[in-house]
């Protein structure tokens, strides 16, 4: 025998509520507010692809400009200092 652990799984790092994001549908303006430090957010399409990344500035509340990007669904990746994400799902009209 080796003595080796063998990781089984991986530890899913979630928080389910950890920013809010407001107004949503919007036509790509966008708050985002947390009650814990907000490090960076992520923007994806529905493809996966990234469109908008940024780290937060002001860390418990953040201003997202997307109005630039085309109708539809996208989503929202929140993560806190601790590696701790949230994924949400906003429209823009």
């Amino acid at each position: 025998t080796c003595g080796c652990i063998v990781p089984l799984g991986v530890k899913e790092l979630t928080k389910e509520n950890l920013f809010s994001i407001s107004p949503n549908p919007s036509s790509g303006i966008y708050t985002v507010t947390s009650s814990e430090k907000i490090e960076k957010i992520e923007i994806t399409d529905v493809l996966g692809r990234i469109i908008h990344k940024q780290s937060a500035s002001t860390p418990l509340s953040v201003t997202l400009d997307l109005t630039n990007e085309p109708q539809g669904i996208y989503f929202v990746k929140v993560s806190d200092e601790d590696g701790n994400y949230s994924v949400k799902k906003i429209i823009i009209e």
